[in-house]
């Protein structure tokens, strides 16, 4: 009886599933595909237009970007309003290649792969090793520099 009543319940929702339609929200259809006709602009819309249109181009100006400013208030507002249908032939594609060359500079090694150049700097660099082996560097307690902490003080560190 159960499996009798589920198999009619499937067959009844498969029915209702083949005659149904999709129901869209107000304004929009699959069969009108017109486009909605612009409204003519008022005087207040074209005067902030026209505020727009300054500031645009003086914020362009200033920015060193001249390529990017309008010649006229028509244009700009042909761009705010999405009027304007651009070539795509005046772009230029850009190339996935890489543009970047290695260096050919002369490799010259640095002084440390060198060796000390004289004997007074090494002996001082082996007493500079000999002195700071006696103590650390540690971030003082909730501050953000750094001191210096004899090694056996160590353990008083952020107290």
């Amino acid at each position: 009886m159960v499996i009798t009543n589920l198999v009619l319940l499937l067959i009844h929702f498969q029915d209702l599933k083949d005659n149904m339609t999709m129901h869209l929200a107000q304004g929009l259809s699959t069969i009108n595909t017109r486009k909605k006709k612009k409204k003519p602009l008022t005087k207040r819309e074209y005067d902030n237009y026209l505020v727009a249109f300054r500031k645009h181009n003086k914020d362009c100006k200033r920015n060193h970007r001249h390529s990017m400013q309008y010649k006229t208030v028509e244009d700009y507002i042909a761009y705010c309003r999405g009027e304007v249908k651009y070539d795509a032939s005046q772009f230029q594609k850009r190339t996935t290649e890489s543009t970047s060359t290695p260096r050919v500079d002369k490799q010259y090694p640095s002084l440390e792969s060198k060796g000390a150049i004289s004997g007074k700097d090494s002996k001082w660099d082996l007493e500079k090793q000999q002195i700071s082996s006696n103590y650390t560097i540690a971030p003082a307690y909730n501050k953000g520099a750094y001191q210096v902490v004899p090694k056996n003080e160590i353990k008083h560190i952020g107290k």
